[in-house]
């Protein structure tokens, strides 16, 4: 810590003659002005020092930002189409989940293409909302791959189907695929796999036989 020194008392001795004195004194006070210039040069140096490096790092700052914002500019700008269509395709498996949950079936008649596997499916989700009176699920997407305007999504699935509100309900999962096609509008192609759907044509329990009958 650096203390300004304003002067120096000095005291003569009795032996010495006031010129002695004056001559003395006149010494100590230029020893006091280089002190007191040193001193200030020192205090300078020091505070110029300091904002130097202020400035130094400040520069360094700004010059990082202006490196770092056409970067990310550019990475928000530059997949937009893929991004939407992901979310449309995300928003596609929702709206199927949805519309099966609910028992649907114009909902989930309005996500599928024209096709006699999609028939077979629409009339096993039909077999489904009328067997069972509560129906829940989940849909985990695991991957999608997109090839042109073919987009397979594997899902991973867990679902409960009830036929009664007291009835414990019947509970599956399983792994399957969904097919879909488009790049504005996302509609299932066909489905492979272990899929939730059809559960009450797959899970019937056949009639006891009557005793009689072979």
């Amino acid at each position: 810590m650096c203390q300004e020194i304003d002067h120096i008392h000095i005291r003569p001795h009795p032996d010495v003659d006031d010129d002695t004195t004056r001559r003395r004194q006149g010494g100590v006070g230029l020893l006091t002005a280089r002190l007191d210039a040193s001193i200030s040069l020192f205090l300078y140096c020091g505070m110029s020092a300091r904002l130097g490096r202020v400035w130094w790092a400040v520069f360094l700052c700004l010059a990082w930002s202006f490196v770092q914002a056409p970067g990310c500019s550019s990475k928000d700008v530059r997949y937009p189409l893929d991004h939407a269509r992901y979310r449309r395709i995300h928003a596609a498996v929702d709206s199927l989940k949805k519309a099966y949950v609910e028992k649907d079936l114009s909902g989930v008649r309005s996500l599928m293409l024209p096709s006699d596997p999609l028939d077979r499916l629409e009339r096993e989700i039909s077999q489904d909302f009328q067997h069972f009176q509560e129906i829940s699920l989940d849909f985990s997407i695991e991957r999608i791959v997109i090839e042109g305007e073919t987009i397979d999504v594997f899902v991973h699935w867990y679902g409960q189907w009830k036929r009664t509100s007291a009835d414990p309900g019947l509970r599956e999962r399983g792994h399957g695929k969904l097919r879909w096609a488009g790049v504005q509008s996302i509609l299932l192609n066909s489905v492979d796999g272990d899929l939730p759907f059809g559960m009450a044509s797959r899970r019937a329990t056949p009639e006891p036989r009557r005793s009689g009958t072979p």
